[in-house]
């Protein structure tokens, strides 16, 4: 429908150790992107769209607020926003907002992707996403459940001859940093930082 050549980044979630509340909802909160179209210049609010039909279909679990742990509605409802961010910030789509969690859980997201999650809770922090290319963009989700991995892709058109990531970078003990590079086709590189820091990494 719209023309769309590429699939701009993909990333993929193993939610096959995670407990039975959580995969319910990492999953069930990363589905709902599934088709989910956003022309130029349209922003993503991830919040809004999880909640624009009720969040009754999610279930309760452990949350981190405020650094502390509480048996809460939607527990890892910021696992599927993390799912949502990483690959979108690697694929050069504008930020506007966004918040690291307190506290990285190594056995939750892999330590290879420190530095690149997203947490939301109502009525704040959120996640929101611009779609800051010439071209619509089109997220396609799919979740092998006999595997237990489910798969977010972003589907467009090329916008940069190349991206290059470097990260994680540790600037300190729990303070990382992500550096994406961004060339044109005329040959113009943007160096764009993400910056995390946590209380604690476990």
């Amino acid at each position: 429908e719209h023309g769309l050549q590429e699939v701009l980044q993909s990333y993929s979630y193993d939610y096959s150790k995670n407990p039975a509340y959580r995969k319910y909802n990492v999953t069930n909160g990363v589905s709902k992107m599934n088709g989910k179209t956003f022309m130029p210049g349209e922003v993503m609010n991830y919040w809004k769209m999880l909640s624009d039909k009720g969040l009754r279909d999610f279930r309760y679990g452990w949350v981190i607020h405020d650094g502390k742990e509480v048996w809460s509605f939607g527990g890892g409802i910021c696992g599927s926003s993390s799912i949502v961010f990483a690959p979108a910030w690697k694929a050069g789509l504008e930020i506007l907002e966004r918040r690291n969690h307190t506290k990285y859980f190594t056995y939750l997201y892999p330590k290879e992707d420190i530095g690149l999650d997203a947490t939301v809770y109502r009525p704040s922090p959120d996640l929101k996403i611009k779609n800051n290319m010439s071209s619509p963009i089109v997220f396609n989700v799919h979740n092998d459940t006999k595997k237990q991995v489910i798969t977010l892709s972003i589907i467009g058109n090329k916008e940069y001859k190349s991206i290059r990531i470097e990260g994680p970078i540790f600037t300190s003990r729990n303070r990382i940093k992500w550096i994406r590079h961004l060339e044109d086709f005329n040959g113009n590189v943007k160096s764009e930082s993400l910056y995390s820091a946590y209380d604690s990494i476990q």
